[in-house]
């Protein structure tokens, strides 16, 4: 890989592919443990500050959880007041 790599004459195109080889050389690991808690100034009221984060996995898969979008909500006719100087 250093051949091609080194045979590339342009220095940006080198670093790109540099870049690409080096994410695709990343792993993920699982762990057993979980370290992250709310931050200090968490305000909310679902949690304290430095209570434990529990892991979720969310999924959107459930039609009745999504929201309507733009597109799928029924339009409505919009009509001014009648004091409106529009009419």
């Amino acid at each position: 890989m250093r051949q091609v790599l080194q045979s590339i004459d342009d220095k940006r195109l080198q670093q790109q592919a540099k870049n690409i080889l080096r994410v695709n050389a990343m792993a993920v690991a699982d762990g057993s443990e979980n370290d992250l808690k709310l931050p200090d100034d968490y305000k909310y009221t679902d949690g304290k500050p430095g209570d434990p984060v529990k892991p979720k996995l969310v999924t959107w898969s459930d039609d009745k959880t999504k929201r309507p979008t733009k597109a799928s909500r029924p339009k409505t006719k919009k009509t001014s007041a009648p004091s409106s100087p529009r009419g």
